[in-house]
């Protein structure tokens, strides 16, 4: 396949400023996390909670740039028998990745210095998961891209992916077309460069949308210009809203099985944000909002929110992959920090969980004690059935159907949350998913 004519370009910047900025010597400090790759989660929404990591699988880093995606699964699979495979347009980002894998003495099946259109099966063969973050959005044609990951996923695989969002970017847009306007005329990458931190520098202080004296501050970091290269001054790039992205997949066979959050516990973006009933009080509206079809419902939270910047979800190749309340056979567990602390604090009587979501919109979700207390036992083994059956045991004098639902309920707002997940209790224990296990080689600076 031809290279889109705008290749070059994004190739050269890519070159003179691998992107995100990182230094092989800072992998002995910090382990940074591709939220979108905790195989907590590509077991959850992806396999139905039922892969297990200790077999076989290979994996395609799909513009892999330094390296990020590539580290972290490769850390958390790490004496497990996975084939990784790097690709990238960027010979100085692929040289990053490899510096950083080499410090940490991990390995990659393969490194392939070239475009993801250029992906056949033939050569590489298929892949049961595909990392492509943040980068179908910079394809002259997206759909080109995507179609090309299709060849090469495997018929039971699942992608990772994250494209722009639309609305959660306005002020993005915003500062882009400032920035085009004052470069008229200007060719070299750092030429348009240094008329973009001279703008940034003198309206941080002035209050235009998207420029703030945080961003000033920030000029003087030195990540920075690469940052504000692949922000404001990139050749190529396309938002999306939530239906786009439901078409977008539609056109390549894929389904998308479920939203998550991009920026780890603490800057959340969960199934939860893609619901616009959380807007309303009102009955009719809340049932309004209810019935639309699943896109238009996204459609409106995102609109509703406006705060979704960063769209991140799984897609595969087959509907209903997500591990559900449905089979009584998984069983929970909290898959991260924020989750175990949540347990922690439901064995000291919390019965209720405040949550700020990305547009700043904050919610109560309360739990009876039963099902708080049932909550408090999860511990990835027990499955459900057995947990219900415990909740009923515990309270006699109940209705059973009313325990059940009680118990049920809140899993699901929790599920919905990103704070619970669901698996097979047969397979081998995801202790890798432990923030404390992951990384062995110091103390841990976690960077989300």
């Amino acid at each position: 396949m031809n290279e889109p004519s705008f290749l070059a370009e994004v190739r050269a910047q890519y070159e003179a400023f691998p992107f995100p900025f990182r230094r092989p010597e800072d992998e002995s400090q910090r382990l940074i996390v591709s939220e979108v790759d905790r195989l907590s989660k590509i077991d959850h929404g992806c396999f139905s909670g039922r892969r297990d990591f200790e077999q076989p699988i290979r994996i395609l880093v799909a513009g892999g740039g330094t390296g990020d995606a590539l580290v972290f699964l490769a850390e958390q699979l790490r004496g497990c028998p996975a084939e990784l495979v790097y690709v990238d347009i960027s010979a100085a980002s692929m040289a990053m990745a490899k510096a950083r894998m080499e410090a940490r003495g991990l390995t990659c099946s393969k490194w392939v210095h070239g475009s993801i259109l250029d992906l056949s099966p033939d050569e590489l063969g298929l892949f049961q998961y595909i990392n492509c973050i943040g980068v179908l959005h910079h394809l002259a044609e997206p759909e080109a891209g995507l179609s090309c990951l299709r060849r090469v996923l495997a018929d039971d695989g699942a992608m990772g992916l994250m494209l722009y969002g639309r609305h959660g970017r306005r002020h993005v847009y915003h500062v882009q077309r400032m920035m085009s306007l004052l470069c008229t005329g200007e060719t070299r990458l750092q030429d348009r460069l240094k008329i973009a931190r001279q703008a940034l520098t003198e309206l941080s202080a002035s209050g235009i949308v998207g420029i703030s004296p945080e961003m000033a501050a920030r000029l003087q970091h030195q990540d920075f210009d690469t940052y504000l290269i692949d922000t404001y001054l990139h050749e190529q790039d396309r938002p999306y809203t939530a239906s786009e992205i439901h078409a977008f997949l539609a056109s390549a066979g894929l389904h998308l099985a479920e939203f998550t959050n991009f920026f780890g516990d603490k800057g959340r973006a969960t199934a939860l944000d893609y619901d616009p009933t959380l807007f309303f009080s009102h009955d009719d509206l809340m049932q309004r909002a209810a019935q639309l079809p699943e896109p238009e419902r996204q459609d409106l939270a995102e609109i509703l929110g406006s705060s979704i910047s960063m769209h991140a979800f799984y897609a595969t190749t087959r509907p209903d992959t997500v591990a559900s309340i449905a089979d009584p056979t998984l069983a929970p567990y909290f898959p991260s920090t924020l989750g175990v602390e949540f347990r922690a604090a439901l064995e000291q009587g919390l019965r209720e969980l405040e949550v700020v979501f990305q547009s700043g919109l904050s919610r109560t979700f309360g739990f009876s004690g039963l099902a708080a207390a049932t909550l408090a036992m999860v511990d990835g083994r027990r499955p459900i059935h057995t947990l219900v059956n415990l909740a009923i045991q515990a309270a006699p004098s109940e209705d059973a159907d009313r325990v059940v639902h009680s118990v049920l309920s809140g899993m699901d707002v929790l599920i919905q949350l990103g704070l619970l997940h669901l698996r097979d209790p047969a397979l081998p224990s995801l202790s890798l998913d432990d923030d404390a296990t992951i990384w062995t080689g110091g103390p841990l600076n976690w960077q989300r």
